[in-house]
């Protein structure tokens, strides 16, 4: 019988307190996103005034800079702890915004670039981590949607700073954000699972008694947990610890780059369809301010609908729920391109598609494929997987925005890739991706070992 059967008590105790530790953690994805686009308003106001050879440098920096951080983000993240690498992460992103502010010349807003990417990285890596490992089994699903929420709140906060003002004026506002949260980070507590690792049952107890809320069964339940999954750092080199010997771990690693690269074609697919069009037709003046200030409402309605939805269905049946909602809107723009003979879309038709495919994204492949690769991956192999799972994501995304943007590639022949990519994507969640909303880590580790959806 399973550990998680076995415990009969409280499975929800401590939620307010998880769901207060969440929401800071969270919070630093909203800095990071307001910082991405900072550096992508600062690119587009400084890059027709700079020589071809230094925009370009501009251009790819930053993402070589997120890839390069994961090794220092895995560092601070094993070494010092998942509390203290989300204090780290308000450095960087602070003298990132310092920079852009009050930078002079083209190599210190360069460097500016380069310290935005690694405190992304910091945070991008660290924070599903640290909210799976304080969430109860109950409540990690839903608290690991939070952050979905803030990266659209992020987007639209971002959107509207930097459209209204000068971008060294938003760097400014930014600039207090990410030192603020770090403050206020201090006070929460540590991942207990860390804990254990480096100090023992006594801190981790400590630990879990708070976030638990001195339930004590819930505490013994999980300790007990621990103490049987998870090895200490006086045991060796658990990080490598046959994980190439180890079925389950493979398995996992395979699902989690799968789901990473989906949402990295997902995301150029929206970023060069959706965005692009909705570009042209404000260009054009078809769709006006208050459309687009629709459209970003509903993007954050959007984020918050995982964590409800989450109350009625399983996330796989919403991954492939989101699967062929953001499919329809290129099957539509396929049959519309054939009948008009053009890929012009209509705003009245276009908005619509887009809030749809944008919703579809949000409720599925934009909030869980961080959530479950976090879960398929037992904890000592945990950050190795999720590293290497975002720089092929990275690495996918900007090969293929690459290959749409320098090749001429017709928008036609481009919805036609998508189309067969999410059918592929559909496939392979339905045969590959296992359940694993309300399950205990370790049970979900050990169904990968005996097959992929059981």
């Amino acid at each position: 019988m399973e550990i998680e059967e076995e415990f009969n008590g409280n499975k929800s105790a401590g939620k307010s307190r998880q769901l207060l530790a969440a929401i800071l953690a969270s919070m630093y994805t909203l800095t990071v996103t307001l910082v991405m686009i900072l550096l992508v308003s600062t690119y587009d106001h400084l890059g027709a005034l700079m020589r071809p050879h230094t925009s370009q440098w501009f251009l790819v920096i930053t993402p070589l800079a997120i890839i390069v951080g994961f090794p220092i983000a895995h560092f601070c993240c094993e070494c010092y702890g998942r509390k203290v690498s989300l204090c780290l992460s308000a450095i960087p992103l602070t003298f990132c915004c310092m920079l852009i502010s009050f930078g002079e010349n083209s190599l210190l807003l360069l460097l500016a670039f380069i310290l935005g990417g690694i405190g992304s990285t910091l945070c991008l890596h660290t924070v599903p981590i640290y909210v799976s490992e304080i969430s109860s089994n109950s409540l990690r699903s839903g608290l690991g949607t939070i952050r979905m929420i803030f990266t659209t709140i992020g987007f639209s906060a971002g959107y509207l700073i930097t459209d209204h003002r000068v971008y060294r004026d938003s760097a400014f506002i930014i600039m207090f954000l990410p030192l603020l949260l770090g403050l206020g980070f201090v006070f929460m507590p540590e991942s207990p699972i860390y804990l254990y690792r480096i100090a023992g049952i006594d801190e981790a107890t400590k630990c879990l008694m708070w976030l638990r809320d001195n339930d004590h069964q819930c505490v013994h339940h999980e300790l007990f947990t621990i103490q049987q999954t998870v090895p200490s750092m006086t045991t060796g080199s658990y990080f490598f610890q046959n994980f190439f010997l180890d079925l389950g771990k493979r398995r996992g690693f395979i699902i989690t780059c799968g789901l990473f690269t989906a949402q990295s074609l997902w995301q150029v697919a929206t970023v060069l369809h959706i965005r692009g069009h909705m570009s042209g037709a404000i260009a054009q003046g078809t769709l006006r301010g208050a459309p687009v200030t629709i459209f970003l409402v509903i993007q954050i309605i959007a984020a918050v609908i995982p964590s409800i939805l989450l109350y009625c269905f399983r996330q796989k049946i919403l991954l492939l729920i989101s699967c062929v909602v953001m499919s329809s809107y290129f099957c539509v723009y396929i049959v519309i391109a054939l009948i008009r003979h053009d890929s012009y879309i209509p705003s009245w038709i276009l908005l619509p598609l887009a809030i749809s495919s944008i919703v579809a994204y949000y409720f599925g492949m934009g909030t869980f494929p961080s959530i479950i690769a976090v879960e398929v991956f037992q904890r000592e192999v945990l950050s190795l997987g999720f590293m290497l799972s975002i720089a092929v994501s990275w690495i996918v995304l900007f090969f293929m925005a690459g290959i749409m943007t320098v090749v001429v590639m017709s928008a036609l022949i481009a919805a036609l890739i998508n189309v067969l990519l999410s059918i592929c994507l559909f496939f392979f969640i339905y045969f590959f991706v296992p359940e694993t909303t309300g399950k205990a880590i370790e049970s979900i580790t050990g169904g990968l070992r005996k097959g992929f959806t059981k």
